[in-house]
């Protein structure tokens, strides 16, 4: 065994190679910081050893935001390009894995891994004075919203809790505790066969399987403790096309007609932009589900591609389904 395994979390982004000269480049990097500091007993192999423990610890997700890091861009930032292409050059790195020292660098190697977005907001804050800044940002945003509102949130703000207080409408991450609850909204969609391409006939199992699956994330809206929708996000591709998400969105029959849809994308977009994420693709809608399609169009979606008669509609035949996208 290596005395630097690469985590089994990522074998699929990273090689054993690239993970140990990025880790050798980041405990290198920190012991010069540090000794400029006045720790002088600081070496490499000890930063090397705490920088490795907390990628482990890590999953591979932000440890401050739970965002999953993006461990393909370790070798590709260029100081040179980023200088030319300064804050959009640096968006396209939000997510890349960064090491931000727990002290002050004068004593014990502690370090948690984060997104480079995160590190660069820390900046050099404790723990506790990041988390009161966050609170700070939020609060003020309240006062913003509500006071552009007169006092009431607008409904494509409902799903934000400020100041750790929950308005109408929370949606939050699903989990398999809310399996029952999901498949009540999504059966009689899967079921009816008019505005998804799954298999009508698939069981529950194999519904929760697809909704609830690790290529994605999913989550539901709640409404007074009722779960009356639920989306997921992945990416739209592997590989080059990854910066680009798909999202998937059904509604209970009861909330149809409430904002629940619209609601719940207003979440999408602000998480997708948070994942650094560039845009977001529709592969296939139904073309006769003309109210998803005005509602995506009102929300600047634009129909780039028409698959003609991709889709078998149960009463109407073979009808056409639609690419829609949106550049975030």
């Amino acid at each position: 065994m290596r005395k630097y395994d690469l985590p089994g979390f990522l074998t699929r982004d990273s090689s054993q190679a690239e993970y140990e000269r990025w880790l050798h480049r980041k405990a290198v990097a920190h012991r010069k910081r540090d000794r400029k500091r006045g720790n002088s007993i600081c070496t490499i192999e000890e930063y090397k050893i705490a920088i490795h423990k907390a990628v482990r610890e890590s999953g591979g997700l932000d440890a401050y935001t739970g965002e999953r890091l993006d461990w393909t861009l370790i070798s590709q930032y260029d100081n040179d390009e980023s200088k030319n292409g300064r804050r959009q050059y640096k968006q396209c790195f939000a997510l890349l894995p960064t090491v931000d020292h727990l002290g002050d660098g004068t004593g014990a190697a502690d370090f948690a891994i984060c997104t480079w977005r995160t590190n660069d907001a820390k900046s050099d804050l404790r723990y506790e004075e990041f988390l009161d800044l966050c609170r700070k940002v939020i609060a003020a945003a309240e006062k913003r919203v509500r006071r552009a509102a007169n006092g009431v949130l607008p409904t494509a703000l409902r799903t934000i809790r400020f100041g750790g207080t929950m308005t109408d409408m929370h949606i939050r991450p699903a989990d398999m505790d809310d399996a029952s609850s999901i498949w009540r909204i999504i059966g009689p969609t899967i079921r009816a066969g008019e505005t998804y391409a799954l298999d009508r006939d698939m069981t529950e199992a194999d519904a929760l399987a697809y909704w609830l699956g690790g290529d994605r994330e999913t989550f539901v809206a709640e409404e007074e403790g009722e779960i009356v929708g639920t989306y997921y996000m992945r990416a739209n591709q592997a590989g080059g096309g990854k910066h680009i998400c798909n999202c998937g969105y059904m509604t209970s029959t009861a909330a149809t007609g409430r904002g629940v849809a619209r609601t719940m994308y207003q979440h999408s977009l602000d998480h997708a932009r948070q994942c650094g994420y560039r845009g977001m693709q529709f592969n296939f809608v139904v073309s006769t589900n003309t109210r998803a399609v005005a509602l995506w169009q009102s929300l600047g979606f634009e129909i780039v591609g028409r698959l003609p008669q991709a889709f078998h509609h149960p009463t109407l035949g073979y009808v056409d389904a639609l690419v829609m996208f949106r550049p975030l």
